[in-house]
């Protein structure tokens, strides 16, 4: 991860001089966090950039939300794709089946791929292994298997120990 300078964390201290509160240094702290990976990924080049919500955590949200692709398979299965500026590509997902469900936003701290389809296809293999322990999911496993554009395998076992 890219290394913050002196100047760049003054700039950032700078954004919370009229914090008052005792969450200053939490909301300086995950502004840092947040600044180092928003410039690693192309979003912004100074801490003056940053877009903070009225709670003083940065905004991040504001970045990723209109470059979101989503994709939505069935009413309660979507699929969302993000590329960042630097180029680099990461998903995030939803479903809701039966009495189950599981959802994530593609974030700042979500997988990073080279292209669309290699995020793409890791999005429908994390849906299918969520997905396939459902017996009733079979014909909604098998559409998504169809989805896939065979830039990577599926792996069915993984996260298992044999």
């Amino acid at each position: 991860m890219a290394d913050i300078l002196d100047d760049e964390i003054l700039e950032l201290e700078g954004l919370f001089a009229s914090d008052n509160s005792s969450m200053r240094n939490r909301h300086i702290e995950f502004a840092r966090r947040d600044y180092v990976k928003l410039k690693q990924l192309g979003y912004v080049r100074a801490p003056s950039e940053l877009k903070l919500n009225e709670y003083l955590w940065v905004d991040v949200l504001s970045y990723l939300q209109p470059r979101t692709q989503v994709e939505k398979i069935e009413e309660n299965l979507e699929i969302r794709i993000l590329q960042h500026p630097n180029g680099l590509w990461t998903y995030g997902v939803f479903v809701s089946y039966g009495t189950r469900g599981w959802s994530f936003l593609p974030g700042l701290f979500t997988g990073l791929f080279r292209s669309e389809n290699e995020a793409h296809d890791t999005a429908i293999n994390s849906l299918v292994r969520f997905l396939q322990e459902d017996k009733k999911a079979a014909k909604l496993v098998k559409k998504l298997k169809g989805r896939l554009s065979g830039t990577l395998q599926l792996d069915l076992f993984a996260g298992f120990v044999f």
